[in-house]
């Protein structure tokens, strides 16, 4: 069985309710006769790999993240909160099936956008050797060349002949390992969460600027609002760190660089604000002789 727990969210605790919490584990409502292989998750929005060959979600829908064709429902959910009166939104209280196209089976998934101001987009590397992507858009990280949201899955525009090897989500982007031996990232790049020695945001992957001779292994991406980076791990045994510095996210030894990043924030904010930032991967400072072999990065830092 898969188990969720914790407040209910616009359905995240898919148990067919969307007015209850769980203080203990509760058994997610898979059809009949299917046992996940694999899960994700983002802020109130949860996927599974069926043993099917399906792709399930659940969650909240107002930016198309079920990846289901639409963003009215299937069911209504108090945008409140739980317990509270007033207007409700979109979302599946159980899971639904994700429109893949024909004959494509999901291999890996994974999210991005982690925090509740932030709409999530979702990924799935298909049987067919391509990359998936649905939901939220503003950053253009679904990476296929626009900034439309998407309410079923549309193609990620990785360079021709390269295909997924692995997928990982940050706050308003997306990383893949490439069959090339390359890293791609696509999305917000405000404080160099692209990782390619810019601050300009993307709408189709780019290479994130490796140290010569270096491959991915490893990868995770986190953040918040304002604040995104990534990791990895790379062939060299180094963990590798980029994007916003602000709390030490990059794992350096300090929280003032080596680069400064400029935002213009949106409204209801308004000023240009600047932040200490790394926009190519630096080392993360391991204990000497410890080699990374697993990365997560979350809202504020990462865990290794």
């Amino acid at each position: 069985n898969l188990y969720a727990w914790g407040p209910n969210i616009n359905g995240s605790l898919p148990i067919g309710e969307v007015a209850l919490d769980a203080t203990i584990p509760v058994v997610v409502s898979l059809p009949a006769g299917v046992t996940p292989t694999a899960i994700a998750a983002s802020f109130d929005d949860g996927y599974a790999i069926g043993s099917d060959g399906n792709l399930y979600a659940w969650g909240w829908n107002g930016q198309g993240e079920l990846g289901i064709g639409n963003d009215t429902g299937p069911d209504a959910c108090p945008v409140d909160g739980f317990g509270q009166p007033g207007p409700t939104g979109p979302c599946a209280a159980t899971p639904v099936k994700v429109d893949l196209p024909p004959g494509v089976t999901p291999t890996a998934i994974a999210t991005s956008g982690e925090t509740e101001s932030q709409p999530s987009s979702a990924y799935a590397i298909g049987s067919n050797g391509k990359l998936y992507a649905w939901g939220d858009n503003g950053s253009g990280q679904l990476g296929d060349g626009n900034t439309n949201e998407s309410d079923a899955p549309v193609v990620v525009s990785l360079p021709s002949g390269v295909a997924p090897r692995a997928i990982a989500g940050g706050t308003l982007a997306a990383y893949t390992i490439g069959s090339d031996g390359n890293l791609y990232a696509w999305g917000e790049n405000g404080v160099g969460a692209l990782g390619n020695g810019t601050t300009t945001s993307s709408d189709t992957p780019v290479e994130v600027s490796l140290p010569p001779g270096v491959t991915p292994k490893v990868i995770s991406g986190g953040g918040g609002a304002v604040n995104g980076f990534g990791y990895m791990v790379g062939s060299d045994g180094n963990l590798y760190a980029w994007g916003y510095n602000g709390d030490g996210e990059l794992g350096d030894g300090t929280t003032t660089g080596p680069d400064i990043c400029s935002i213009t924030l949106p409204p209801p904010f308004s000023g240009t604000e600047h932040f200490p930032c790394s926009t190519t991967p630096v080392k993360v400072s391991l204990p000497p002789s410890v080699t990374a072999t697993a990365i997560a990065g979350n809202v504020y830092g990462g865990t290794a």
